[in-house]
């Protein structure tokens, strides 16, 4: 569902807000008992499952605009869709949190400057668990997009992504009762991090070799 105020044809609305439920239906059948549940009495070889998650639920007010071709500021709060990079290699989600973004130079330059944490997922679905407890995992993101960048046809964007996780001591596990956080992969131990990223991504052509790369 979309709400919208503006005249959207050359220029963004100057508010939306958008709210977008999403009801997912999963059924599963394999071979042998113990990978759908950790525990051997209740597991099977079939699984069905509902879900209901919120994929969307942010409103977004159009601050300004900073030229005559309708360059702009903008302002999004709420849960919203996001990607670092254009393929969304390193991060590419739906999460609540609070993003500045716009354009310069007629559109020949996009920035982002959000703020996210992190929802827990439901297990089977996928999608996001709003009635679970939010996370304590924060991702900041800055990024620019460069039209026309090293060589006409090709779109340059730099990235810097830092997350900070203090989820340290706590141990979750999903419905079906595997452990999800801390990763069992060698050893179950459970800490806090503090990781920043810098990346450089490439999406067009060089002359006739079509490119799409991402550097971090």
């Amino acid at each position: 569902n979309v709400i919208y105020k503006g005249n959207t044809v050359f220029r963004p609305p100057d508010w939306e807000f958008r709210f977008t439920p999403v009801f997912n239906i999963t059924k599963v059948n394999i071979d042998e008992k113990g990978l759908l549940n950790v525990n051997p009495d209740r597991s099977s070889r079939s699984r069905t499952g509902t879900f209901m998650g919120v994929q969307a639920l942010f409103v977004d007010k159009h601050l300004r605009n900073v030229s005559e071709r309708f360059d702009f500021d903008s302002i999004r709060v709420g849960i919203q869709p996001f990607s670092s990079d254009f393929r969304g290699f390193l991060f590419q989600d739906s999460q609540p949190g609070i993003r500045l973004f716009g354009t310069r130079h007629n559109n020949v330059f996009q920035y982002n400057l959000a703020w996210f944490r992190r929802l827990e997922k439901d297990t089977n679905s996928g999608l996001n668990d709003v009635t679970q407890s939010i996370r304590d995992d924060d991702v900041f993101a800055a990024n620019v997009y460069w039209q026309d960048f090293l060589k006409k046809g090709l779109f340059s964007q730099a990235t810097i992504i830092y997350n900070r996780n203090r989820e340290g001591g706590q141990t979750e596990y999903d419905k079906n009762g595997f452990i999800q956080r801390p990763s069992s992969l060698f050893e179950e131990r459970t800490r806090d991090y503090d990781v920043t990223y810098f990346g450089y991504s490439a999406d067009g052509h060089f002359d006739r070799l079509n490119i799409s790369s991402s550097f971090y």
